[in-house]
């Protein structure tokens, strides 16, 4: 989102006066530095940390980055169009489905490696039904790559 020209949030990057209406969000200040947590060291732990500014900000007005701060009002515009919506939430709705059948009953022992067989086979049909949730998704949105 940082950087992108044209973007909807590229026009929050100005600095918003202390006085202004919708309060004292400031961007590119030292106390926007402070306000956002550091990101984890783990990068497995990146898309949640992220997905927690994210929400952080939708809920409260917030900083993305140590730069960009979006405030509430942004997240509640009312009357705004989103492209595919129908389409978004079928796709989270089988993902979410996909991830509660695919960790169900798997657990893994120590019974050597026989054990592995059928939590590998269950990850190896997850991941081509992702994939196909994905070449879905692709067909409506153009920018989402199609895999194959």
């Amino acid at each position: 989102m940082e950087g992108a020209r044209g973007s909807p949030l590229s026009a929050l990057k100005h600095k918003i006066p202390a006085n202004s209406p919708r309060g004292s969000a400031h961007v590119g200040t030292r106390d926007a530095k402070s306000l956002i947590e550091p990101p984890p060291p783990l990068p497995i732990c990146r898309p949640f940390w992220q997905m927690r500014l994210i929400k952080n900000s939708v809920e409260n007005g917030g900083n993305l980055t140590r730069r960009l701060h979006v405030p509430k009002a942004v997240w509640q515009q009312h009357g705004m169009k989103i492209a595919g919506v129908n389409q978004k939430i079928v796709a989270l709705q089988r993902l979410f489905v996909l991830v509660c059948k695919t960790c169900d009953g798997h657990e893994l022992t120590a019974d050597g490696a026989g054990a592995f067989t059928r939590p590998l086979r269950a990850l190896r049909e997850f991941l081509l039904e992702a994939h196909e949730i994905q070449n879905d998704l692709a067909r409506p949105f153009p920018f989402i790559p199609a895999v194959t």
